[in-house]
């Protein structure tokens, strides 16, 4: 640009200052414009703003979506990144990271639309926001087989699949049990391996998850049923029963899953002689309803399987061995002298060596290095014993976890072959100068006092009297104050049911755990000695002269009660006893209960020596006391002897209860456990 300005004189003065004033200000101007400069006059302030993309998505749960966030005017493009308002999100809306990255929650939120944003650091105020919907797959996870039956034991590999894809899926396997094992397991292949005895209902659900979880969760249902597998491993049995006389069996045997008896051993007591034999072969059937037979050593037996290790057992031989008892599996681990400490209760029952009946029951101290350090023992006999002061010693278990128990009281010595089937529990038979007695020897639990013993307990007591068989089953209420305040009971020994329950206890010493009590049973007043058990359970026996019953007092679920307390399938097993015959009455069977007020069953029955088997049984109207549990029903069967007879049922809980059966010379009594 070229300006020339000229001076001139007189007017044209004011004319050249006029043209200085308005050139300097265009220069100021073209100045400023050329530096990029503004008057504060003109200055303008655009706005912080953030914008998201996308602006929507649809996700299915554990799916990921990439948001990104665009900030202007602003000189820090930073965002912090939120999913409904929460900084990174959480677990139950999903959740971003700092480079925007969603991942939707494992499950639908509700609502189910969530809000992703993005919040501008340098303006807090500035936010960009989007929408994501979360939902399933809607596609499910397929398990195939959808139903199939497992033998316990057995295995069943299972294929996951989404649509037309085959798929690796987490595995998991669920039942109505939370014992460890009890519902199988499944590995990452798909392979289920069945328990070894059906859990509670019998069924397991496997389930297949995705493992981003976007498919709708897949299940199968299996059925496991009993079978061979059920039976494996060492066991204990011990059996008491009569071939012409009295008779005590114990032993151990080897079963190998299979149908195959491996190896084992049989100890026989009579009050003549002992005989020992080893075995070597044998083999064993296990139905799909757990009943089952086993032969060794020339014994046979009937058995009903309570889940797995345990067994009730009716023994019928050609020699005309007739016996009752149970199996139960060994835990060879615990087979160490130093396992063996602690109070332990004894509980038997035989006959002396005049063939007359007798019981025994006690409670001890063991040191854990073969010593019985102090201990109370109670008989009755010919030669009763009420709480004498003992001692003893106890032999190192062998392999077999079998061993010798002296206990030594101012009565002279009580010697017994014990077996072992785990630390707490033990098997015993006393064969001395004596007599003859099966039993337990278990340990004790924590301390007893007269304010410990308040429950409500049910007992059976059973064995021979001089006017014939005993056979009580019952229920009491101990106050704590050393009271029996209420109670039922049907005392089939002298005829009486349905008759009220009341008398006293003590405990005359607190360290073996020794408790007396005077007991009323309608008109029937007796004298019992109790020792109490790990499980809370007192043994006892009666010590009324000429009356060596025995029994066991458990305690009972509160109520109210109804029929629908025990539903399922149960095993049964009841015995009679009598002074006036060598071959006692036996019950094996299963008892189906169906939650109303009626059930069947199907039992086998010794009827002094005579096997009847297949038996079927109809009991209809069957009748709930709300208040104590005792349950009555009328027998309808084929069969003579227990066809119009009563069933007497006291529930312990809702998988055990203690029953008689009543009806003839010889009345019943036993117990009644769920077999899953």
């Amino acid at each position: 640009m070229d300006i020339r300005v000229y001076k001139t004189g007189g007017a044209g003065q004011s004319i050249w200052r006029l043209a200085t004033a308005l050139l300097a200000g265009l220069l100021l101007s073209l100045s400023l414009a050329a530096c990029g400069g503004k008057s504060s006059s003109s200055s303008t302030t655009k706005t912080v703003t953030v914008t998201i993309s996308p602006l929507s998505a649809t996700l299915q749960t554990k799916q990921k979506q990439q948001f990104t966030a665009t900030v202007t005017n602003a000189t820090n493009t930073n965002v912090n990144w939120e999913v409904n308002s929460i900084v990174g999100g959480n677990a139950t809306i999903g959740t971003i990271d700092t480079s925007g990255l969603y991942t939707a929650p494992a499950v639908v939120p509700t609502p189910s639309q969530v809000t992703v944003s993005a919040v501008s650091q340098q303006d807090t105020t500035q936010i960009g926001s989007g929408s994501v919907t979360i939902t399933n797959s809607g596609l499910p996870v397929v398990v195939s087989p959808a139903n199939v039956t497992v033998t316990a034991g057995g295995q069943q590999t299972f294929i996951a699949t989404v649509g037309s894809s085959t798929i690796t899926p987490g595995w998991s396997v669920h039942c109505a049990s939370l014992a460890v094992g009890a519902c199988g397991s499944i590995d990452s292949n798909g392979v289920f391996t069945a328990p070894l005895a059906p859990p509670p209902s019998g069924t397991i659900s496997v389930v297949a998850v995705t493992p981003d979880n976007t498919a709708l969760v897949g299940t199968a249902s299996v059925t496991v049923q009993f079978g061979a597998g059920s039976l494996r491993g060492s066991y204990v049995y011990s059996l008491s029963g009569s071939n012409t006389t009295y008779l005590a069996e114990i032993g151990t045997l080897t079963f190998d899953g299979n149908g195959h008896v491996t190896a084992g051993s049989r100890d026989t007591f009579t009050p003549t002689g002992t005989a020992h034999t080893n075995i070597s072969s044998g083999s064993y059937t296990v139905n799909p309803d757990g009943t089952g037979t086993v032969t060794a050593g020339g014994m046979s037996w009937r058995v009903s399987l309570i889940g797995f290790g345990h067994a009730m057992a009716l023994e019928l031989d050609a020699d005309g061995t007739a016996a009752t008892g149970t199996f139960d599996v060994q835990s060879p681990g615990e087979f160490q002298l130093g396992s063996l400490v602690g109070n332990y209760t004894l509980a038997a029952s035989g006959v002396e060596s005049t063939v007359a009946p007798w019981a025994l029951a006690g409670g001890f101290t063991l040191d854990g290095a073969g010593h019985i350090t102090a201990g109370t023992l109670d008989v009755n006999s010919s030669a009763a014993v009420a709480g004498a002061s003992a001692t003893g010693t106890i032999t190192a278990p062998s392999t077999s976890g079998s061993g010798t128990l002296t206990v030594t009281t101012s009565a002279g010595s009580f010697t017994f072959t014990y077996f072992m089937v785990d630390a707490s529990h033990m098997r015993v038979v006393e064969n001395d100068s004596h007599g003859v007695a099966l039993g337990e020897f278990v340990r004790q639990g924590s301390a007893i006092s007269t304010a410990s013993l308040r429950n409500s307990y049910v007992f059976t007591g059973i064995g021979p009297v001089a006017a014939g068989s005993f056979a009580a089953a019952g229920q009491m209420v101990l106050d704590g104050a050393g009271n029996i305040i209420s109670g039922v009971s049907d005392n089939l020994g002298n005829g009486q049911t349905n008759a009220p329950v009341t008398g006293t206890y003590t405990v005359a010493n607190a360290g073996t755990g020794r408790v007396t009590a005077t007991v009323t049973l309608g008109n029937a007043t007796m004298h019992w000695v109790l020792y109490p058990r790990l499980d809370g359970a007192l043994d006892f026996i009666r010590i009324d002269a000429g009356a060596p019953v025995h029994g066991t007092a458990f305690v009972q679920t509160p109520g109210p009660f109804d029929p629908s307390v025990q539903k399922g399938q149960f095993a049964a097993l009841l015995s009679a006893s009598s002074l006036s015959t060598a071959q006692a009455e036996d019950v094996l069977g299963q008892f189906v209960l169906s939650g109303g007020s009626s059930f069947s069953a199907t039992v086998t029955l010794d009827d002094a020596g005579s096997l009847q088997t297949a038996i079927p049984i109809l009991a209809g109207s069957y009748l709930v006391a709300r208040d104590t549990g005792r349950g009555t029903a009328a027998i309808s069967s084929s069969n003579a002897r227990l066809n119009g007879t009563t069933l007497y049922v006291y529930p312990v809980d809702a998988h055990t209860a203690l029953v008689l059966i009543g009806g003839s010379a010889h009345p019943m009594a036993g117990v009644m456990q769920q077999q899953f």
